[in-house]
C-alpha cells in the first residue's frame, strides 16, 4: 500500500513539474523593452505624419507646452514620481483627434485644439492625454492587440474584436478607430476623463472649461467611436464639477492663447 502511495506521489509530482516548467516557458514576442517602445514611437510618428502631416505652429506649441508642463509638475509633486514631459505634436487635421504616443509623444489635431477657445478648456485637454500618457495606456493596448501580458512571460489572446490587419500592425493604420491602438476602452477612457477635470483644477484652471469643451467635442460625426456615451460624457463634467469647491483666482483665458487660434486655419480630413 505504501508502494502504492509512493509511486501515486512520485507520478503527480512529475505532473506537477511539468505543468510548472510549462508556465515559465519564455514567450514568443518579447514584452516591451525601452528600446523597442522608443522604435515604435519614431515609427508612429511617421506613420501619423504621413497620413495626417504635423501642423507646425512655434507660438501655440509653446504656449501648449507651458500649460503641459504647468500640469505635470503639479501630477509629478502629487504622485511623488518623476514622470517624463512628453513633446506635444499636433495632427494638421480638422477632425477632433487627441492620444498619448509611446513613450515620448502626445497628439493633439488642430481640429481639436480649434474647439478649446479658452486656456481652461485646453488644460482640460491636455491633462487627460498626458494621465493616459503616465500611465503608457498605448503600449500597454499595443501588447494587447499583440496577444501580451504587460510586466509578465505569459502569452495572451488579444482581448478585443479588431480587424486582422490591425492585429497584424497596430502602429500602421486603424489608430482611431474602434480595437484600434488607441482604443483604451470606454470606461477607461471616462476615468481618465474625470481624473483630468480634477488635475487641471489642482494646476490652477477653472474645471468648467471641461463642460463647455465637452459640449463642442460631442458635437459633429468626428466624436471618436470608442469614447464613452456622448451624455455619459457631458453628464460627467457637470457633476465632476458640481462638486468642486470653486478656485481663487482660476485661470480661465488668456488674450495671448486667443490670439493664437484665430490664426488657426481648420480642414477636416477622414479620421483614420
Amino acid at each position: 500500500m505504501r508502494n502504492y502511495l509512493f509511486l501515486t506521489l512520485v507520478v503527480i509530482g512529475f505532473s506537477v513539474a511539468g505543468c510548472q516548467s510549462a508556465k515559465v516557458q519564455e514567450p514568443r514576442k518579447e514584452i516591451l523593452t525601452d528600446a523597442k517602445e522608443q522604435d515604435l514611437d519614431l515609427e508612429l510618428e511617421s506613420k501619423l505624419k504621413s497620413e495626417f502631416g504635423l501642423y507646425q505652429n512655434a507660438a501655440l506649441e509653446k504656449n501648449l507646452t507651458l500649460k503641459l508642463e504647468q500640469i505635470a509638475n503639479v501630477n509629478n509633486k502629487e504622485t511623488k514620481h518623476e514622470y517624463p514631459i512628453p513633446k506635444i505634436k499636433m495632427l494638421n487635421t480638422g477632425n477632433k483627434l487627441i492620444a498619448s504616443g509611446f513613450i515620448n509623444r502626445i497628439y493633439i489635431s488642430k481640429g481639436l485644439i480649434s474647439i478649446a477657445r479658452y486656456d481652461n478648456e485646453a488644460a482640460f485637454l491636455l491633462a487627460f492625454v498626458l494621465l493616459e500618457f503616465n500611465e503608457g495606456l498605448t503600449s500597454k493596448k499595443y501588447l494587447d492587440i499583440n496577444g501580451q501580458s504587460l510586466g509578465n512571460n505569459i502569452i495572451t489572446l488579444p482581448t478585443q474584436a479588431v480587424a486582422l490587419n490591425a492585429i497584424a500592425d497596430p502602429v500602421a493604420k486603424n489608430w482611431f478607430q474602434k480595437g484600434g491602438l488607441f482604443d483604451y476602452g470606454k470606461d477607461q477612457t471616462l476615468d481618465y476623463l474625470k481624473k483630468s477635470i480634477s488635475l487641471a483644477s489642482k494646476a490652477g484652471f477653472d474645471p468648467r472649461g471641461s463642460i463647455t469643451l465637452a459640449k463642442r467635442w460631442v458635437d459633429g460625426s468626428d466624436y471618436p467611436v470608442f469614447f464613452p456615451e456622448k451624455e455619459d460624457f457631458l453628464k460627467l463634467t457637470r457633476d465632476e464639477v458640481a462638486k468642486m469647491a470653486p478656485l481663487k483666482d482660476p485661470i480661465v483665458r488668456t488674450v495671448a492663447y486667443e490670439k493664437i487660434l484665430k490664426s488657426l486655419d481648420i480642414k477636416k480630413s477622414k479620421s483614420k
